[in-house]
């Protein structure tokens, strides 16, 4: 026998239909003159005016209906003694209770289903079980709780929630073995939902394609990584960032002519794209053709906001070119804008390493080392930063400040061995020989399980 004591809740697509419901349920009628004359009609319009107060109170939400709480205000299903039952109203709230209901209440959603839901609680009495098989009766089993199916909308909303936290977990933890089946998943189930419902990728949705992007390129599946950036372009075919970030992941494998096509598409969208622009000078400026270079660098100057860009371009050309005088001027005035318009520790500690070779060039290695600090103290988990300075340290010999610099390398790369052997010489050289041993033997160990 089932438990009467369990809400029971039935669903329907509208309040008009909930109430013409409630009223069967409780077994009232519209109330209609008992006689006549005027004052008859006076007294049935204040009867119906009382009942539509009290079913408006139960339409209000939980809390707010009459019938909440039956089984409290009437305390161990007693009916105080001095209430004439009969003569109260039929909707009176112990005439209600008598009639074998402990509670009812509505409200807007149940397990992410909305609409008007009724929610009822029978007493464990002949009137509350026959009430509770009347509502069975009338109500087909796929419209009580949870067999009422949940909108195909909100369960893709879930499914994008779900999807966010997954890919920023993979982000923390990019080696999990069940990585690629559980990065397949998230692209079939965002595919399904940009077939049905384009509309949900709107505000950061729309990132969820470039970050299942970012993963499969961490894992080494660039054509998955691409693929996933073409369907964000379908999304937003006017945004050119998204042919930015596709490049870039081509330029990254050395796959320059498919990163030159997506750049090329995107300026093709923003002629004036100043990433863009920026990542083709830099490009033609590693390849050592300053003439090809020169031709987005002038670009950028002519649409761009952003004269640290600009400048560091052009210093990059000065330098190509064997002109590290120019090129110095120009990165201290790419530096001194990138403090104002650019929230890049990267950009600004790659900026200082390129004024650290120059003054390394002409030997002013106090000036090398001024630029190497300053980038570290701003890219602080940038690798290659450190590993550099720890290398000046070491020629200096400031063994203390190599120590310290050391165990922090090992910190942010435990497999990688350079930070091994920095931290075993500091240790040699500061008398902590069995220390440095043993870290000198941690790094023999690392290279033979070959570190990459």
């Amino acid at each position: 026998m089932a438990n009467p004591y369990t809400n029971l809740y039935v669903w329907f697509s509208n309040g008009t239909e909930r109430r013409r419901f409630v009223m069967e349920l409780l077994q009232l009628k519209p109330e209609v003159p008992k006689r006549k004359g005027k004052r008859a009609a006076a007294e049935a319009r204040e009867r119906q005016r009382q009942l539509d107060a009290y079913l408006d109170m139960m339409e209000e939400g939980k809390t707010k209906s009459p019938y909440y709480a039956l089984s409290d205000l009437f305390y161990r299903g007693r009916l105080p003694e001095n209430i004439n039952i009969d003569a109260l109203p039929p909707w009176h709230e112990a005439r209600v209770f008598q009639r074998g209901f402990r509670r009812i209440y509505t409200q807007k959603s149940y397990y992410y289903r909305p609409g008007h839901w009724l929610v009822i609680q029978f007493r464990h009495t002949p009137e509350g079980w026959e009430r509770r098989n009347w509502v069975l009766g009338q109500i087909p089993a796929e419209r009580l709780g949870t067999n009422v199916p949940i909108p195909q909308e909100i369960v893709d909303r879930r499914t994008l929630v779900w999807a966010e936290g997954l890919l920023q977990r993979f982000r923390e933890a990019p080696q999990e073995s069940s990585a690629v089946r559980s990065l397949n998943s998230i692209y079939e189930k965002l595919r399904g939902i940009k077939a049905r419902s384009p509309e949900l990728f709107q505000g950061d949705l729309i990132y969820l394609w470039e970050r299942l992007a970012f993963r499969y390129y961490d894992i080494g599946l660039l054509d998955k990584a691409t693929n996933c950036l073409e369907l964000q372009a379908q999304l937003r075919p006017e945004d050119s960032d998204v042919y930015l970030t596709m490049g870039a992941l081509y330029a990254e494998r050395d796959m320059w002519p498919l990163a030159l096509k997506a750049y090329m598409k995107g300026l093709e969208l923003e002629p004036n794209n100043e990433y863009i622009l920026y990542n083709l000078a830099a490009h033609y400026l590693e390849q050592g053709d300053t003439e090809t270079a020169r031709i987005f660098i002038e670009r950028l100057s002519n649409g761009s906001s952003n004269g640290s860009m600009h400048y560091k371009l052009r210093a990059d050309a000065y330098y190509e070119e064997g002109k590290p005088e120019e090129a110095l001027a120009l990165y201290q005035q790419a530096l001194a804008a990138a403090e104002k318009e650019i929230n890049d520790p990267a950009y600004i500690a790659e900026i200082y390493t390129f004024m650290a070779n120059i003054y390394r060039e002409w030997g002013q290695e106090e000036r090398v080392l001024e630029s190497l600090e300053a980038a570290a103290r701003i890219a602080g988990d940038n690798f290659k930063v450190l590993a550099e300075l720890a290398h000046l340290y070491e020629a200096k010999a400031r063994w203390p400040e190599l120590k310290a610099l050391a165990q922090r390398l090992i910190e942010l790369q435990p497999d990688n061995p350079q930070g091994y052997f920095f931290l075993s010489r500091a240790l040699c050289n500061l008398g902590d020989k069995e220390q440095g041993k043993w870290y000198r033997k941690m790094g023999a160990k690392k290279s033979r399980q070959g570190y990459r």
